[in-house]
Protein backbone atom coordinates (compact mmCIF):
# COMPACT_ATOMS: atom_id res chain seq x y z
CA UNK A 1 0.00 0.00 0.00
CA UNK A 2 1.01 3.83 -0.38
CA UNK A 3 0.48 4.85 2.75
CA UNK A 4 -0.40 3.18 5.90
CA UNK A 5 -2.95 5.10 7.48
CA UNK A 6 -5.54 3.29 8.66
CA UNK A 7 -7.39 5.23 11.55
CA UNK A 8 -9.53 8.22 10.82
CA UNK A 9 -6.76 10.97 12.24
CA UNK A 10 -4.08 9.47 10.09
CA UNK A 11 -6.83 10.42 7.17
CA UNK A 12 -7.73 13.59 8.02
CA UNK A 13 -4.45 14.65 8.36
CA UNK A 14 -3.47 12.98 4.56
CA UNK A 15 -6.65 14.71 3.22
CA UNK A 16 -5.47 18.23 4.91
CA UNK A 17 -1.82 17.99 3.38
CA UNK A 18 -3.21 17.62 -0.73
CA UNK A 19 -4.31 20.61 -2.52
CA UNK A 20 -8.06 20.01 -2.68
CA UNK A 21 -7.94 19.38 1.08
CA UNK A 22 -5.90 22.86 1.41
CA UNK A 23 -8.54 24.27 -0.56
CA UNK A 24 -11.06 23.20 1.33
CA UNK A 25 -9.97 23.48 4.11
CA UNK A 26 -9.07 27.33 3.74
CA UNK A 27 -12.71 27.80 2.48
CA UNK A 28 -14.61 26.28 5.45
CA UNK A 29 -11.63 28.68 7.73
CA UNK A 30 -12.26 31.58 5.94
CA UNK A 31 -16.13 31.50 6.08
CA UNK A 32 -16.25 31.06 10.06
CA UNK A 33 -13.59 34.00 10.48
CA UNK A 34 -16.58 35.53 7.58
CA UNK A 35 -19.48 34.86 9.88
CA UNK A 36 -18.03 35.88 12.85
CA UNK A 37 -16.76 39.35 12.06
CA UNK A 38 -19.84 40.08 9.06
CA UNK A 39 -22.40 40.12 12.01
CA UNK A 40 -23.95 43.56 10.42
CA UNK A 41 -23.68 42.41 6.78
CA UNK A 42 -26.97 41.94 4.84
CA UNK A 43 -28.90 38.50 4.82
CA UNK A 44 -27.69 38.05 1.34
CA UNK A 45 -23.92 38.11 2.07
CA UNK A 46 -24.51 35.87 4.90
CA UNK A 47 -26.22 32.96 2.93
CA UNK A 48 -23.23 33.36 0.47
CA UNK A 49 -20.82 33.15 3.50
CA UNK A 50 -22.65 30.17 4.97
CA UNK A 51 -22.79 28.75 1.49
CA UNK A 52 -18.89 28.53 1.24
CA UNK A 53 -18.43 27.24 4.54
CA UNK A 54 -20.77 24.35 3.82
CA UNK A 55 -18.64 23.95 0.56
CA UNK A 56 -15.38 23.85 2.41
CA UNK A 57 -16.86 21.29 4.45
CA UNK A 58 -18.26 19.14 1.92
CA UNK A 59 -14.74 18.96 -0.30
CA UNK A 60 -13.10 17.79 2.86
CA UNK A 61 -15.36 15.27 3.60
CA UNK A 62 -15.07 14.24 0.22
CA UNK A 63 -11.35 14.04 0.23
CA UNK A 64 -11.23 12.09 3.32
CA UNK A 65 -13.91 9.40 1.86
CA UNK A 66 -11.99 9.24 -1.15
CA UNK A 67 -8.54 8.28 0.69
CA UNK A 68 -10.85 6.21 3.41
CA UNK A 69 -11.80 4.64 -0.10
CA UNK A 70 -8.57 4.28 -1.89
CA UNK A 71 -7.26 2.77 1.42
CA UNK A 72 -9.65 -0.03 1.62
CA UNK A 73 -8.87 -1.04 -1.90
CA UNK A 74 -5.34 -1.14 -1.16
CA UNK A 75 -6.02 -3.10 2.03
CA UNK A 76 -7.73 -6.16 0.37
CA UNK A 77 -5.99 -9.31 -0.78
CA UNK A 78 -4.47 -9.73 -3.97
CA UNK A 79 -5.72 -13.11 -5.72
CA UNK A 80 -2.80 -15.26 -6.08
CA UNK A 81 -3.71 -17.12 -9.02
CA UNK A 82 -3.05 -13.88 -10.63
CA UNK A 83 0.36 -12.93 -9.52
CA UNK A 84 2.21 -15.22 -12.45
CA UNK A 85 0.83 -14.25 -15.29
CA UNK A 86 1.92 -11.96 -18.20
CA UNK A 87 0.87 -8.78 -16.86
CA UNK A 88 4.73 -8.93 -14.69
CA UNK A 89 7.47 -7.64 -15.44
CA UNK A 90 10.56 -9.59 -15.58
CA UNK A 91 14.47 -8.38 -16.21
CA UNK A 92 16.59 -10.11 -18.38
CA UNK A 93 20.38 -9.31 -17.79
CA UNK A 94 23.17 -9.28 -20.26
CA UNK A 95 26.30 -8.40 -19.05
CA UNK A 96 28.91 -7.38 -15.76
CA UNK A 97 28.39 -3.94 -14.32
CA UNK A 98 30.20 -1.44 -12.42
CA UNK A 99 27.44 -0.37 -9.89
CA UNK A 100 27.22 -0.95 -6.49
CA UNK A 101 24.94 -1.90 -3.11
CA UNK A 102 24.78 -1.13 0.33
CA UNK A 103 27.34 -0.89 3.23
CA UNK A 104 25.42 -3.00 5.26
CA UNK A 105 27.18 -6.40 6.74
CA UNK A 106 27.16 -9.83 4.84
CA UNK A 107 25.22 -12.56 6.21
CA UNK A 108 26.78 -15.62 7.64
CA UNK A 109 28.01 -17.73 4.72
CA UNK A 110 26.61 -20.94 3.58
CA UNK A 111 23.74 -19.79 5.86
CA UNK A 112 19.76 -20.77 3.82
CA UNK A 113 16.69 -19.18 3.71
CA UNK A 114 13.82 -21.35 4.86
CA UNK A 115 10.56 -20.76 3.49
CA UNK A 116 8.32 -22.03 0.97
CA UNK A 117 9.11 -21.26 -2.95
CA UNK A 118 6.58 -19.40 -5.26
CA UNK A 119 4.34 -21.50 -7.22
CA UNK A 120 5.66 -22.04 -11.11
CA UNK A 121 4.33 -20.26 -13.81
CA UNK A 122 2.90 -22.41 -16.64
CA UNK A 123 6.54 -22.91 -17.84
CA UNK A 124 7.83 -24.16 -14.61
CA UNK A 125 9.82 -21.12 -13.79
CA UNK A 126 9.24 -19.69 -10.13
CA UNK A 127 9.55 -15.60 -9.71
CA UNK A 128 9.82 -13.97 -6.42
CA UNK A 129 7.69 -11.04 -7.24
CA UNK A 130 7.56 -7.22 -5.74
CA UNK A 131 4.57 -5.41 -6.03
CA UNK A 132 5.37 -1.18 -6.69
CA UNK A 133 2.42 0.30 -5.62
CA UNK A 134 0.96 2.87 -7.85
CA UNK A 135 1.83 6.42 -7.61
CA UNK A 136 3.91 9.28 -8.88
CA UNK A 137 7.93 9.08 -8.43
CA UNK A 138 10.60 11.54 -9.82
CA UNK A 139 12.60 10.23 -13.17
CA UNK A 140 16.04 11.50 -13.70
CA UNK A 141 19.03 13.13 -11.89
CA UNK A 142 19.29 16.07 -9.50
CA UNK A 143 22.28 17.40 -9.42
CA UNK A 144 21.58 19.27 -5.90
CA UNK A 145 21.92 15.42 -4.59
CA UNK A 146 23.75 13.70 -6.91
CA UNK A 147 26.61 16.02 -8.24
CA UNK A 148 27.26 13.57 -11.40
CA UNK A 149 23.77 13.88 -12.14
CA UNK A 150 23.55 14.04 -16.16
CA UNK A 151 21.95 17.32 -17.76
CA UNK A 152 20.05 15.54 -20.17
CA UNK A 153 17.89 13.32 -17.70
CA UNK A 154 16.71 15.94 -15.76
CA UNK A 155 14.48 15.12 -12.78
CA UNK A 156 10.49 14.94 -13.59
CA UNK A 157 7.34 13.50 -12.12
CA UNK A 158 6.12 10.22 -13.61
CA UNK A 159 2.91 8.77 -12.81
CA UNK A 160 2.60 4.50 -12.60
CA UNK A 161 -0.02 1.92 -12.12
CA UNK A 162 0.92 -0.90 -9.45
CA UNK A 163 3.01 -3.63 -11.07
CA UNK A 164 5.10 -6.42 -10.33
CA UNK A 165 8.88 -6.92 -10.89
CA UNK A 166 10.89 -9.96 -10.47
CA UNK A 167 13.43 -9.26 -6.88
CA UNK A 168 16.77 -10.88 -8.80
CA UNK A 169 17.82 -10.45 -12.18
CA UNK A 170 17.06 -14.02 -14.73
CA UNK A 171 19.39 -16.59 -13.64
CA UNK A 172 21.66 -19.14 -15.61
CA UNK A 173 18.75 -21.88 -14.30
CA UNK A 174 15.85 -19.65 -15.24
CA UNK A 175 17.52 -19.31 -18.84
CA UNK A 176 18.32 -22.46 -19.46
CA UNK A 177 15.13 -23.75 -18.86
CA UNK A 178 13.93 -21.54 -22.06
CA UNK A 179 16.94 -23.31 -23.95
CA UNK A 180 16.00 -26.38 -23.02
CA UNK A 181 12.66 -25.85 -24.12
CA UNK A 182 13.59 -24.22 -27.62
CA UNK A 183 16.54 -26.50 -29.07
CA UNK A 184 16.72 -24.38 -32.07
CA UNK A 185 17.13 -20.74 -30.67
CA UNK A 186 20.22 -19.08 -30.85
CA UNK A 187 21.45 -16.62 -28.72
CA UNK A 188 22.98 -13.61 -30.47
CA UNK A 189 26.61 -14.74 -28.92
CA UNK A 190 25.89 -17.75 -30.57
CA UNK A 191 25.27 -16.79 -33.89
CA UNK A 192 28.13 -14.01 -33.88
CA UNK A 193 30.75 -16.64 -32.79
CA UNK A 194 31.05 -14.60 -29.41
CA UNK A 195 30.63 -11.69 -26.74
CA UNK A 196 32.03 -8.75 -25.07
CA UNK A 197 33.44 -10.12 -21.97
CA UNK A 198 34.39 -8.11 -18.94
CA UNK A 199 37.66 -9.37 -17.23
CA UNK A 200 39.36 -7.94 -13.98
CA UNK A 201 42.39 -7.60 -16.12
CA UNK A 202 40.83 -5.20 -18.48
CA UNK A 203 38.23 -3.71 -15.94
CA UNK A 204 39.81 -0.24 -17.43
CA UNK A 205 39.49 -0.68 -20.34
CA UNK A 206 37.06 -1.57 -23.64
CA UNK A 207 35.31 -4.87 -23.31
CA UNK A 208 37.08 -6.97 -26.02
CA UNK A 209 35.39 -9.26 -27.98
CA UNK A 210 35.82 -13.31 -26.53
CA UNK A 211 35.76 -15.52 -29.05
CA UNK A 212 33.17 -18.54 -28.50
CA UNK A 213 31.68 -16.60 -25.00
CA UNK A 214 27.81 -17.05 -24.93
CA UNK A 215 25.47 -17.44 -21.98
CA UNK A 216 26.86 -21.19 -21.08
CA UNK A 217 30.42 -20.63 -21.14
CA UNK A 218 30.64 -16.30 -20.63
CA UNK A 219 34.22 -16.30 -21.06
CA UNK A 220 34.55 -18.13 -23.68
CA UNK A 221 35.08 -22.09 -25.04
CA UNK A 222 35.66 -24.30 -21.50
CA UNK A 223 34.42 -21.26 -18.72
CA UNK A 224 32.22 -22.56 -16.02
CA UNK A 225 28.69 -21.18 -15.27
CA UNK A 226 26.95 -21.19 -11.70
CA UNK A 227 23.52 -21.96 -12.24
CA UNK A 228 22.30 -19.28 -9.30
CA UNK A 229 24.32 -16.78 -10.92
CA UNK A 230 22.50 -14.12 -13.41
CA UNK A 231 22.99 -14.80 -17.19
CA UNK A 232 24.69 -13.14 -19.22
CA UNK A 233 26.14 -12.63 -22.68
CA UNK A 234 22.21 -12.04 -23.72
CA UNK A 235 21.30 -9.45 -25.82
CA UNK A 236 18.42 -7.30 -26.24
CA UNK A 237 16.54 -9.76 -28.40
CA UNK A 238 17.54 -12.77 -26.26
CA UNK A 239 16.01 -10.79 -23.34
CA UNK A 240 12.35 -10.56 -25.30
CA UNK A 241 12.55 -14.05 -26.46
CA UNK A 242 12.89 -15.42 -22.99
CA UNK A 243 10.14 -13.18 -21.59
CA UNK A 244 7.62 -13.97 -24.41
CA UNK A 245 8.15 -17.57 -23.69
CA UNK A 246 8.36 -17.26 -19.86
CA UNK A 247 4.89 -15.30 -20.47
CA UNK A 248 6.51 -12.05 -18.68
CA UNK A 249 7.54 -8.81 -19.84
CA UNK A 250 10.48 -6.71 -19.39
CA UNK A 251 10.03 -3.60 -17.76
CA UNK A 252 9.65 -0.15 -18.82
CA UNK A 253 12.72 1.99 -18.03
CA UNK A 254 10.04 4.23 -15.81
CA UNK A 255 9.33 1.23 -13.89
CA UNK A 256 12.83 -0.29 -13.41
CA UNK A 257 14.43 3.10 -12.14
CA UNK A 258 11.17 3.30 -9.63
CA UNK A 259 11.54 0.05 -8.76
CA UNK A 260 15.42 0.49 -7.93
CA UNK A 261 15.46 3.72 -5.72
CA UNK A 262 11.92 5.52 -5.38
CA UNK A 263 10.67 4.88 -1.88
CA UNK A 264 6.69 4.43 -1.72
CA UNK A 265 5.67 4.87 1.75
CA UNK A 266 8.16 8.19 2.33
CA UNK A 267 7.96 9.31 -1.14
CA UNK A 268 11.19 10.02 -1.24
CA UNK A 269 14.25 8.59 -4.00
CA UNK A 270 17.54 7.33 -3.46
CA UNK A 271 20.86 7.99 -5.19
CA UNK A 272 21.34 4.25 -5.17
CA UNK A 273 18.81 1.54 -4.36
CA UNK A 274 19.97 1.55 -0.50
CA UNK A 275 20.07 5.12 0.24
CA UNK A 276 22.15 8.16 -0.27
CA UNK A 277 25.26 7.20 1.65
CA UNK A 278 28.38 6.47 -0.58
CA UNK A 279 28.94 2.47 -2.08
CA UNK A 280 31.29 0.88 -0.74
CA UNK A 281 33.18 -1.65 -2.66
CA UNK A 282 33.25 -4.55 -0.04
CA UNK A 283 29.33 -4.76 -0.34
CA UNK A 284 28.88 -5.07 -3.74
CA UNK A 285 30.18 -6.65 -6.87
CA UNK A 286 31.61 -3.57 -9.36
CA UNK A 287 34.30 -3.00 -11.16
CA UNK A 288 35.56 -6.44 -11.19
CA UNK A 289 36.51 -6.58 -7.20
CA UNK A 290 35.03 -10.04 -7.10
CA UNK A 291 36.35 -10.95 -10.88
CA UNK A 292 32.82 -12.34 -11.93
CA UNK A 293 29.11 -12.51 -11.39
CA UNK A 294 27.75 -13.36 -7.55
CA UNK A 295 24.76 -15.29 -7.10
CA UNK A 296 21.36 -13.95 -6.21
CA UNK A 297 18.79 -15.38 -3.63
CA UNK A 298 16.08 -16.86 -6.01
CA UNK A 299 15.08 -20.55 -5.76
CA UNK A 300 17.15 -22.65 -8.06
CA UNK A 301 14.51 -25.95 -9.12
CA UNK A 302 13.47 -26.84 -5.78
CA UNK A 303 16.83 -25.79 -3.75
CA UNK A 304 16.29 -22.53 -1.56
CA UNK A 305 18.13 -20.10 -2.08
CA UNK A 306 20.88 -18.97 0.40
CA UNK A 307 21.38 -15.73 2.27
CA UNK A 308 22.02 -12.82 -0.12
CA UNK A 309 25.40 -12.01 -1.34
CA UNK A 310 24.56 -8.00 -0.75
CA UNK A 311 21.34 -6.22 0.96
CA UNK A 312 18.30 -5.46 -1.06
CA UNK A 313 17.13 -2.37 -2.02
CA UNK A 314 14.22 0.03 -0.70
CA UNK A 315 11.44 -2.25 -2.25
CA UNK A 316 13.65 -5.55 -1.89
CA UNK A 317 14.67 -6.31 -5.29
CA UNK A 318 18.63 -7.36 -5.44
CA UNK A 319 21.25 -6.47 -7.78
CA UNK A 320 19.35 -3.39 -9.21
CA UNK A 321 23.24 -1.95 -8.56
CA UNK A 322 26.01 -4.15 -9.37
CA UNK A 323 26.61 -7.66 -10.58
CA UNK A 324 25.13 -6.72 -14.27
CA UNK A 325 22.96 -4.91 -16.30
CA UNK A 326 19.65 -4.90 -17.35
CA UNK A 327 17.90 -4.72 -20.28
CA UNK A 328 14.31 -2.62 -19.91
CA UNK A 329 11.90 -2.37 -22.93
CA UNK A 330 12.57 1.13 -23.66
CA UNK A 331 14.07 3.09 -26.51
CA UNK A 332 17.18 5.53 -25.17
CA UNK A 333 15.70 8.54 -26.28
CA UNK A 334 15.87 12.35 -24.15
CA UNK A 335 14.03 12.61 -20.90
CA UNK A 336 11.01 13.84 -19.99
CA UNK A 337 10.06 9.89 -20.04
CA UNK A 338 6.95 9.39 -22.24
CA UNK A 339 5.74 6.32 -22.75
CA UNK A 340 4.16 6.67 -26.10
CA UNK A 341 7.17 7.30 -27.96
CA UNK A 342 9.60 4.79 -26.07
CA UNK A 343 7.92 1.63 -26.00
CA UNK A 344 7.15 0.05 -29.42
CA UNK A 345 9.23 -3.46 -29.29
CA UNK A 346 8.77 -3.22 -33.36
CA UNK A 347 10.36 -0.01 -33.41
CA UNK A 348 15.05 0.10 -34.62
CA UNK A 349 17.12 1.83 -32.07
CA UNK A 350 19.51 1.25 -28.93
CA UNK A 351 17.43 -0.01 -25.47
CA UNK A 352 17.92 1.59 -22.34
CA UNK A 353 19.79 -0.92 -19.80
Amino acid sequence: MNDPLKDGPGLIREAAKSPLGLLALSIFLVSIVALAFFTTASELVKVVIFVLLLVGAGLFIVKVLSLAAAQSQTDKPKDSSSQQTGSTVEPANPISDPKIVPDIPKPPPGTEREGTPPQPNAKGLVFDWAIIPEGYFLMGSNKKQYHDALSTEKEHRVELPEYRIAKAPVTVAQFRRFMDANKDYKTSAEKKGGARDYTKEKADEDWPKKQGAYWEHPHGPGSDVHEDHPVTCISWEDAVAFCKWAEVRLPTEAEWEKAAGWDPVEKKKYIYPWGNQPPDKNLCNFAMNVGDTTPVPVWIYAEAPKNPEYPAGVNGLYDMAGNVWEWTSSLLKEYPYKADDRENPKATGERVL
